[in-house]
């Protein structure tokens, strides 16, 4: 049953709960009625999104001829990015020193070449092994990473020789890129 002081509060407070009634009937059906539109808005817009991004993509044109031509370009400017007389002795130099400048013992290393398959570029390769600590080698890594040469990092491992602290082994795979005749007008 309910006790008799909610009766007394109700009946003295009429205006107040049919208020509070009154509102939360309207906040109901504004909440459906919103919900309702987000319903039906939601695939409508899905569909809108689907049609424009279908409609660019087959607007784009994407041929094969056209991603050659790209790459071509995109070849042309790596070309022509790269420094003017450079040689490989140079560049075994410039190894040998940031080596050195790292407190890493020399090592021999040769560059072999190879067809970079674009006109007037060589490609060059060599692979080394260095053994020192590894501060010293994160620091040459670094090094060689900042130079103004372009070495392309194709193999890297290294192998702690005696556990847990000593000497760390790195071998790594270096290649290059030089120009090799007579230079092509860049764009871009």
């Amino acid at each position: 049953m309910i006790p008799r002081q909610l009766i007394i509060a109700f009946r003295h407070h009429k205006l107040l709960f049919g208020l509070t009634g009154l509102l939360l009937a309207i906040n109901i059906a504004v909440f459906l009625r919103i919900r309702e539109e987000q319903i039906t808005t939601i695939p409508r817009l899905h569909q809108t999104y689907e049609a424009k991004r279908k409609a660019s993509l087959s607007q784009r044109p994407d041929t094969p001829a056209l991603r050659m031509e790209q790459t071509r370009e995109d070849l042309l400017r790596f070309a022509g990015s790269l420094p003017d007389g450079l040689t490989v002795p140079d560049v075994m130099q410039e190894v040998l020193e940031l080596l050195a400048g790292n407190g890493l013992p020399r090592v021999n290393m040769s560059f072999a070449p190879e067809s970079a398959n674009f006109p007037n570029l060589m490609r060059y390769t060599t692979s080394f092994s260095v053994s020192g600590e590894y501060p010293q080698l994160k620091a040459f890594l670094a090094a060689l990473q900042n130079s103004k040469t372009l070495f392309c990092i194709e193999g890297l491992s290294l192998a702690n020789q005696t556990g847990d602290s000593g000497p760390v082994a790195l071998q790594l795979k270096l290649a290059l890129y030089l120009r090799s005749g007579p230079d092509k007008e860049v764009n871009g």
